[in-house]
């Protein structure tokens, strides 16, 4: 496995790993509800996981991997941007 083939594969870890938070996230509060105290810091982290893992995913566009960390890490990317002004203006 060559560079590219580490980049993508990590592209693709952090998408894996945005997903798994988002779940965390969504479902954190059917779990317990309270809800989760960070939530707004979680979405940040899901954000910056996202935005990591679209970049390294369009360095390595060419391969399986990078193709879903790209388009997967821009949508998350698109999502976030759209929960972050709803959240802010819900809770103040």
């Amino acid at each position: 496995m060559g560079s590219n083939g580490f980049v993508s594969w990590t592209g693709f870890a952090l998408f894996i790993l945005t997903v798994i938070v988002a779940m965390l996230v969504v479902f954190a509060p059917l779990l317990a509800p309270s809800g989760l105290p960070g939530s707004e810091a979680a979405v940040w982290v899901i954000g910056i996981l996202a935005l990591v893992s679209a970049i390294l995913g369009f360095i390595t566009f060419k391969t399986p991997q990078g193709k879903i960390a790209a388009i997967g890490g821009v949508v998350f990317l698109l999502a976030v941007l759209f929960i972050i002004p709803v959240s802010s203006t819900t809770s103040g």
